[in-house]
Formats: structure tokens, C-alpha cells, sequence
């Protein structure tokens, strides 16, 4: 009978190692999931900071590329004289956008298409005219990349007419 007195202590402390033992490693996964959960998190965390510098490189690109766009257009060139308040003048000759007063041979007109780029108040380059400052806007119904410079009368400005594709640069 004694042997029997020893095998339910012994049992008792089995199942105690046991389930100290499933404690214990149950212990350890939980441990290692929460390692695995955090470096998962940290790995994603690194991935969407290194794809907001990305974003931020590319808007920074994308802005230098419209600076530089800006800068150099393929243009209509046509012929205005303010005072004769004819051909492509308006109501008022004897002032610009920018509210001075026309200057042949110095002052141009540009579409909504330019001054939305930040042509207005800029000195342009004119293939085959020269050097001008854009004082004044053409009318919003022009539509397209349009420079009307400005000419000492209406029939020079009749006789030069139009001229497509000429290149346009707006200089600094």
C-alpha cells in the first residue's frame, strides 16, 4: 500500500510540471508574436516613411518640370495697336493690366493660358521680334497660348497678321 501513497504526490507534482511547462511556452510564443507584430509594424512604418520622402521628391520634381515648362512655349503671335481701338484692343487704350500705358515695340498682350503660368509682369523673348514685357492680357474668349504685341498702328498690325509656332521665352 505504501507504493500507492507516492504515485498521486508524484502525479500531482507531473501535472504541475506540465502545466508549468505549457505556461512557460505559451509564455514564450506570446512573446514572440508580440516581437514578430512589432517589427512588422515597425517594417511598415519604415516603408511609408521611405514612400512620403519618394512623394516628396517626386512633387519637388514635378515642380521644377512646370517651372522649366513655363518657361519656354510654342505661341500665336499676332498684332495689336490700343488707340486705334480696333483690331484686338479693348475699351480702354490708355492702360495695360498693369495698369501703364502701352509701349510700341515694348508692350505685349498674353491669353489666360500664359498668365496662369505666371507670364504677366515678365520680360519675354520672341523668336524673331526680341525683348518684351508682358503689361496686359488679351481677351478670356482667346483661347490657347497667344502673344499680341503691341504695334504702332492698326494697319501694321493688319499687315503682320499671325504668325503660329513661334518659340516664346519668359525670361527671369
Amino acid at each position: 500500500m505504501k507504493k500507492y501513497y507516492y504515485v498521486a504526490p508524484i502525479a500531482i507534482i507531473l501535472l504541475l510540471l506540465l502545466s508549468i511547462g505549457v505556461w512557460f511556452i505559451t509564455q514564450k510564443m506570446e512573446k514572440s508574436t508580440r516581437n514578430t507584430l512589432s517589427e512588422i509594424k515597425s517594417d511598415y512604418l519604415f516603408i511609408i516613411d521611405k514612400q512620403k520622402k519618394t512623394i516628396q521628391v517626386q512633387k519637388k520634381t514635378i515642380q521644377v518640370l512646370d517651372t522649366e515648362l513655363s518657361k519656354k512655349q510654342k505661341v500665336t503671335v499676332s498684332f495689336y495697336h490700343p488707340m486705334s481701338r480696333g483690331i484686338n484692343s479693348d475699351t480702354d487704350p490708355t492702360n495695360t493690366a498693369i495698369m501703364v500705358l502701352p509701349t510700341i515695340g515694348k508692350t505685349v498682350a498674353i491669353s489666360d493660358e500664359l498668365f496662369k503660368v505666371g507670364w504677366l509682369g515678365q520680360k519675354v523673348y520672341i523668336d524673331g521680334f526680341g525683348v518684351f514685357v508682358c503689361e496686359d492680357r488679351m481677351s478670356s474668349r482667346i483661347k490657347g497660348k497667344c502673344i499680341d504685341i503691341c504695334v504702332g498702328s492698326e494697319e501694321k498690325a493688319l499687315q503682320l497678321g499671325k504668325r503660329y509656332n513661334i518659340l516664346a521665352v519668359r525670361l527671369m
